[in-house]
């Protein structure tokens, strides 16, 4: 299917859940035009903060870029970084599961002269750690109390995600412990692959990959740092920090007291975001918008919350992103050298 084609397609499905998920949202809340005053007249201290942590949010995630590539004695330039963040949250939210999201940003820091495997370690680590931290404050703001009371059916994407994550980071650190062994069972299991199914087969190139993905990530993570380790959490916790800090700022702004289970329903929420199955969680994260915030607004408000904090932190990553794109090359180179990466990590 040509990208161009395929883009059109995922740009149809993601207006139409993101259209749906807010139609949704306003029809639950009964949304109605006298709600939108209070967005007029939002106070001046506010809209201030919103400002400082919107800008907090670009500038942190391309610190984390940094911090990540320090730690492997790797140097990340900020206009590489930034580059690599905006077309990280342009592709993710796009793509079902932010399936392009870190090959789009290894294809940006390859442009920008650093090495694939290098490239590769900084954009996926970067993304593992936040999310492992997201979700250990979420669930902590869970296990005490302070999040929301959640239907099933969030709270079974959420254990989800949650358990996908621990298999990254399970297979990682075993990985990363037991080199020689997970290589040499690879190996064993490319030997049978290519026994019953021959040297092309889609499974043996899918292992050897692996093998060998394995043998250079241990080589580079050899240069690892670990008095870079604070540099690191430092930046994760700064960067969701301004994330969780806007919707905290709008929910105060628009009527909520300020209070820790304002902080940790936000924080419960953003990790949702994270693990929904939809493109950046579009449609489910507007559709939820009384199930996070209800308790603690107006069910008007609670929409209102929630709208305008996708705006801040999703559609504006859209709309960035579109011009990024245009800008470094076109939408379809971006997304053929994002496919090609994929492509070699298989």
């Amino acid at each position: 299917m040509d990208r161009r084609i395929r883009f059109a397609l995922q740009a149809s499905v993601f207006l139409a859940l993101t259209l749906g998920g807010g139609g949704w949202a306003v029809y639950r809340g009964g949304v109605i035009p006298e709600d939108l005053e209070p967005l007029f007249h939002l106070p001046t201290l506010s809209v201030a903060l919103l400002v400082v942590l919107s800008l907090g949010l670009y500038i942190s995630d391309a610190w984390r870029y940094r911090t990540a590539g320090h730690a492997l004695d790797v140097e990340v330039p900020w206009s590489a970084a930034a580059h690599a963040s905006i077309a990280c949250n342009f592709f993710s939210c796009i793509t079902p599961g932010a399936s392009l999201g870190a090959p789009a940003a290894i294809v940006m820091l390859g442009r920008r002269g650093i090495g694939w495997e290098a490239s590769t370690l900084i954009s996926f680590g970067k993304s593992t750690i936040g999310s492992v931290l997201l979700l250990i404050a979420a669930f902590i703001a869970l296990a005490t109390g302070m999040g929301p009371a959640l239907p099933k059916g969030i709270t079974q994407i959420l254990a989800w995600g949650t358990g996908l994550s621990s298999l990254v980071v399970i297979g990682t650190i075993i990985a990363a412990s037991r080199p020689g062994r997970v290589v040499a069972a690879l190996h064993a299991l490319d030997e049978r692959l290519q026994e019953s199914h021959g040297k092309e087969h889609w499974g043996t190139r899918v292992i050897r990959r692996l093998a060998a993905g394995v043998v250079e990530s241990v080589e580079r993570l050899r240069a690892f740092k670990p008095t870079r380790v604070p540099a690191i959490i430092a930046s994760q916790v700064i960067y969701f920090g301004c994330f969780i800090g806007l919707a905290v700022v709008l929910g105060e702004a628009l009527g909520a007291n300020p209070s820790p289970e304002l902080w940790g329903v936000s924080t419960v929420y953003v990790a949702f975001l994270y693990v929904a199955p939809t493109p950046g969680g579009a449609g489910l994260a507007e559709g939820a918008a009384t199930d996070f915030f209800g308790a603690l607004l107006a069910p008007a408000a609670a929409v209102m919350t929630v709208l305008l904090f996708r705006a801040l932190t999703f559609y504006l990553y859209v709309a960035v992103g579109l011009v990024h794109v245009g800008w470094v090359g076109g939408l379809g180179a971006m997304m053929a050298e994002a496919d090609a990466e994929t492509a070699r990590r298989l």
